[in-house]
């Protein structure tokens, strides 16, 4: 009952958050194949930093690089004060929580990570949406306001099969991840990023309406069934294939670029 409440109250302001603030917020909202970070650094070994040199280039720009190289899976645009030319940092990994920070002191930084990179975890993200109809085993404060730390938990903790990213601009305060035992349902939540592990596929439910019509039953059917059953008309059972062992639960190692020393 506790923990159904703490998650309750996290949530509570979902609901009835007002569409003005939603617009404000690019923290988990997802566009051109990237889920958007905003001024988050993003630690993680770098493929390759490219100056951007010509009038004009910008964060848009870096994205471009990154979704050109196949080798990208996260980019941070890095204009480190009014005097200097802004670079392009493309990662291979996108690492969170662990050194990932907003007070980087750089003059502007903008990042964002390609939804494929949640699929190599093994998650499906789903944008503006989020988990009904599971049992959440806990939430927690995103420290970093990072929308993978949400999933980096999820894969480590036994019994996770999706979780919530609710910025801090929708969640009230501070950015919340609520972590759940199952995919349940999904439904819209503006400003909400969901993912769901590759074990269950999600049902997706529509939120209620007053003016909807109502659910109807499918007609019954009468079955006959036979007193008698003759076992050589029975077909045998299907044998089912063992299940192959499962993704290991840790988040792939660390690769540090030199200048992250």
């Amino acid at each position: 009952m506790l923990r159904k409440s703490i998650v309750g109250a996290a949530l509570a302001s979902v609901a009835t958050i007002a569409s003005a603030a939603i617009v404000q917020s690019s923290v988990g909202q997802v566009a051109d194949g990237y889920i958007k970070e905003g001024d988050l650094y993003r630690p993680g070994n770098i493929v390759k930093t490219t100056t951007l040199s010509n009038p004009g280039q910008d964060a848009d720009t870096c994205r471009a690089l990154c979704t050109a190289n196949s080798d990208c899976n996260a980019y941070s645009y890095v204009k480190e004060s009014a005097s200097r030319k802004p670079v392009c940092h493309q990662r291979m990994i996108a690492l969170p929580n662990r050194g990932t920070t907003r007070k980087h002191g750089y003059d502007t930084v903008v990042s964002g990570t390609k939804t494929d990179w949640a699929r190599q975890l093994g998650f499906t993200p789903h944008a503006n949406t989020r988990v009904t109809g599971a049992t959440a085993l806990r939430s927690f404060v995103s420290q970093h306001d990072d929308p993978f730390e949400c999933i980096d938990v999820c894969k480590r903790e036994a019994g996770c099969e999706s979780s919530s990213f609710v910025p801090a601009q929708v969640a009230g305060k501070r950015s919340m991840c609520v972590l759940y035992d199952g995919p349940g349902a999904l439904v819209s939540q503006p400003g909400v990023l969901s993912v769901t592990s590759g074990k269950s596929v999600p049902a997706r439910r529509r939120q209620p309406s007053s003016d909807a019509p109502p659910v109807l039953s499918p007609p019954q059917r009468t079955i006959e069934i036979p007193r008698k059953i003759d076992p050589s008309k029975l077909a045998p059972a299907e044998e089912k294939a063992p299940k192959e062992g499962g993704e290991p639960d840790h988040f792939p190692g660390e690769m540090h670029d030199p200048d992250e020393a």
